[in-house]
């Protein structure tokens, strides 16, 4: 076969496979006109198409219906008053889109391309580009003065449903995207959320599956912020610059809002970049929960890199690093405010303590290769009656911080086992009148001077 004509066959192929109009495709160019098709024209159409093709994997099943300008809410509409979970429809967005207060009804695929642009164009006020009941690909949104780009209110996840993926959201008054009213199987993926005024993803009163590899950065609040809510995990993201914390929890019970939810309840945040806010790296409110924190790099942030109050558990805290936090890197505050460490964390460069545990917080080391250490006070600091930090795993080290490896005051405890202390400035262990160290198996070098002892006040 003549290779212009090999060309011919697969740019007509192509476009016929993309290029639809309520579920009737176009008739592809014929092959005998292949004397203007070429490489780029397939390259192009794929290229123009993208995200469609990826979709139309995802869902073989569905049928496609272009739409453009005004013509895309009706498009919507109808896609609605047909679509099925066994025959879904999607509605294939170009161009640059004014709309507001739109439905992406149930059952039904709005895919946009990298030059599918929608910005909001309504009133003020507690508004959307889109209310999601089915999903949402792909496509530039402009918030503007509108409360949710995209809000997922009151609907319920399924195959085809709850999916939001490859967007890009560069304004907002409130928030980039939006979960509320026992809403269920939010999946966010992909996105990318900048120069919104509240929180980049905020989920409320609902269950989210996953958000998973987005960029964040310049909210006016959290980055990813979860309230009175459960997700199962949250990873891959990249969340820099805000006003409030990276990743934070809600406790709080409104009557509008809760709708049964209590405290938050994660099961994994994983290999996720934090920082710069102005608060603290993770937050962990009252009686907020997570299974796992492993993977993460958490920095520069104005408060806490891990900040857990009062009867929040935190599980499996394993091979992260905090480094560079303001106020430590890491805190247990409050009653019960509990975080177990396994292995291979890193506690470093803080401008306060390493690990600060207080007002009846607990911390337990478990595993091996732990190391806090360049702080600018103490490598682990431990205050207040009820306060208490439990080291069993081998292999701890706790080394070169500025003032006490680690430092026992106002009644609060320590059982320590297999700990190594080296080269803190003052005093390897401090230990005030009234509190309680127990140790064994430590190694403090070298064995001489005042900086090398545990010293029981």
């Amino acid at each position: 076969m003549h290779i212009k004509q090999f060309y011919g066959i697969v740019a007509a192929a192509a476009i016929a496979a993309v290029l639809s109009f309520g579920g009737t495709a176009f008739a592809a160019q014929s092959v005998d006109d292949d004397a203007n098709l070429s490489v780029g024209t397939v390259q192009t159409a794929a290229k123009a198409n993208a995200e469609l093709a990826k979709v139309q994997k995802k869902f073989p099943k569905a049928t496609v219906v272009e739409a453009k300008g005004a013509g895309l809410k009706s498009a919507l509409e109808n896609a609605g008053s047909k679509a099925t979970a066994k025959k879904p429809v999607i509605v294939h967005a170009k161009g640059s889109i004014s709309i507001a207060n739109a439905t992406v009804p149930a059952n039904v695929i709005l895919v946009g391309e990298k030059t599918t642009t929608y910005t909001y164009n309504g009133p003020a006020g507690a508004t959307w580009i889109f209310n999601m009941k089915g999903s949402i690909f792909g496509g530039k949104f402009n918030g503007g003065k509108c409360y949710w780009s995209v809000l997922y209110d009151r609907a319920k996840g399924s195959a085809i449903n709850g999916f939001v993926e490859d967007i890009v959201v560069t304004s907002g008054k409130c928030y980039g995207i939006g979960e509320q009213n026992g809403s269920t199987k939010l999946r966010v993926k992909n996105c990318k959320i900048s120069n919104v005024k509240d929180c980049g993803i905020h989920v409320i009163s609902s269950n989210a599956t996953w958000i998973k590899n987005c960029t964040i950065y310049n909210v006016g609040e959290s980055g990813i912020d979860i309230s009175h809510a459960n997700v199962g995990t949250i990873s891959g993201n990249k969340v820099t610059k805000g006003l409030g914390h990276g990743i934070s929890t809600d406790s709080e019970v409104y009557k509008e809002y809760n709708l049964g939810f209590g405290a938050c309840h994660i099961g994994t945040i994983a290999n996720n970049t934090i920082s710069g806010f102005r608060y603290h790296g993770i937050y962990f409110e009252d009686k907020c929960t997570a299974k796992a924190v492993k993977s993460n790099k958490v920095f520069n942030n104005g408060g806490v890199g891990l900040n857990v109050v009062t009867g929040a558990v935190v599980k499996g805290v394993a091979n992260n690093q905090f480094y560079g936090n303001t106020h430590s890197n890491v805190t247990a505050s409050g009653k019960l405010a509990t975080i177990a460490f396994t292995s291979g964390n890193k506690l470093y460069l803080s401008k306060g303590n390493g690990l600060n545990v207080s007002a009846g917080g607990r911390v337990t080391i478990s595993g091996s290769k732990n190391q806090i250490y360049s702080n600018a006070v103490n490598g682990i600091n431990l205050t207040d009656a009820g306060s208490l930090l439990t080291v069993t795993g081998k292999g701890t080290i706790v080394k070169l911080n500025k003032n006490n490896g680690l430092s026992i005051n106002t009644k609060s405890k320590a059982s320590i086992k297999y700990m190594t202390f080296s080269g803190n400035k003052k005093l390897a262990v401090y230990v005030m009148r009234g509190s309680s160290c127990a140790y064994s198996g430590c190694n403090i070098s070298p064995k001489s001077g005042s900086a090398n002892r545990i010293y029981f006040a």
